[in-house]
């Protein structure tokens, strides 16, 4: 029986890969009470500070952020240098707790960590949450003692020869648990539109949003309700647009608690990182998915896989404005057989126990390194 003392997290500072570690540490801290688990995440992390449980996380690190550069410039020594502090503090760090156990969840930020555990001989695990693979990922695989994916489509990209199984998405408790104690809300007669641009927001996005609600007619209007959740730096003019539009809307910088917004949505537009893609499945929302272009176009692939499933409508940015996506929603609002279509597609794709496969493959994993 394994008796682990300390876990450390390593994984970047935004919300796709902060939350699947939370996830992650709820449920190993409530299967280990009497252990440690740290978090360690970039400077970014910081504004997720309310989100990160202090009954889970003991302590949270930040180290320096230090962005992959594109291309050779100034940019590029500063990240050299960058990431050879990351080592530094991140080698002083792992020699002071001398953790049990060491899991990843991607980005540049676990990288230093990830290796130098691997180095030390501390027991590793890596998760990734999109379709393809992340460059972080892709280049610890070496130094994992195994693989643990959310897409059962992304285990035919990894070699042979690494360790590897699919596990899901690991979802908060919190989530979790409004989901179970979901019932059906009787009809209002309000058309309630959820409108996400994930946890740093998408102007883009927002951009289109509005207009496709300025194509509506006054009496559409009135039938409409809106939370838009829209980042902090388009919160201001998003805000004076819809009050200029005159519809019932919710405006939010950012939203902690979605566990208390997603049980309201009759539809959902929004980015399609893992998380939001999973955390719709588990509320059974239909939704307008429109992927972040960039980012080697992880959202996309994410949603293709959901698409192929009939599980969500697509809709790539480049093809979208206001007009077309005004029209998108007055047929989905006036059909009621295929938002329940997609209702029951998207919750097909729930995976409520993402977190338990993770921990259990966490104790396999320490139980050989104590052989």
């Amino acid at each position: 029986m394994i008796q682990p003392r300390c876990v450390v997290v390593f994984a970047g500072s935004s919300g796709g890969h902060l939350f699947p570690a939370l996830a992650f540490g709820e449920v190993f801290r409530e299967k280990y009470p009497e252990s440690t688990v740290i978090l360690v995440s970039g400077q970014k992390a910081k504004r997720f500070s309310s989100c990160l449980n202090p009954q889970v996380f003991g302590e949270v690190f930040y180290l320096p952020e230090f962005p992959l550069p594109t291309g050779f410039s100034w940019g590029a020594v500063l990240f050299i240098f960058k990431l050879l502090q990351g080592f530094m503090i991140s080698l002083r760090f792992l020699l002071k707790h001398k953790p049990d156990l060491c899991v990843g969840f991607g980005s540049y930020v676990a990288y230093p960590g990830i290796m130098l555990s691997s180095m030390l001989r501390i027991p590793v695990i890596i998760h990734e949450q999109n379709r393809f693979m992340g460059k972080a990922t892709r280049h610890l695989l070496c130094f994992s003692d195994f693989v643990g994916v959310t897409f059962n489509e992304t285990l035919d990209d990894i070699k042979k020869s690494v360790r590897k199984v699919m596990v899901g998405l690991p979802i908060r408790s919190a989530l979790r648990s409004k989901a179970n104690q979901m019932r059906k809300q009787l009809p209002t007669g309000i058309f309630q539109i959820l409108v996400v641009g994930g946890s740093q927001g998408a102007h883009r996005l927002n951009e289109i949003v509005i207009d496709a609600f300025s194509c509506f007619t006054p009496e559409e209007k009135q039938q409409i309700a809106v939370i838009h959740i829209t980042g902090k730096d388009d919160w201001p003019w998003v805000m004076r647009r819809y009050r200029s539009l005159q519809i019932q809307s919710e405006i939010y910088p950012f939203y902690e608690n979605m566990e208390l917004i997603y049980p309201k949505a009759d539809l959902a537009i929004t980015r399609c990182g893992a998380n939001t893609l999973f955390e719709l499945a588990l509320f059974r929302i239909p939704a307008i998915v429109v992927p972040y272009p960039l980012a080697e176009k992880h959202q996309l692939e994410n949603s293709k896989v959901f698409a192929l499933h009939h599980a969500v409508i697509l809709r790539e940015e480049n093809s979208l404005n206001g007009a077309t996506l005004a029209d998108l929603v007055r047929q989905m609002k006036r059909d009621d057989r295929q938002l329940q279509d997609l209702s029951d597609n998207i919750g097909k794709m729930e995976d409520p126990n993402a977190a338990d496969r993770l921990v259990t493959l966490a104790e396999e994993i320490m139980e050989e390194y104590q052989r």
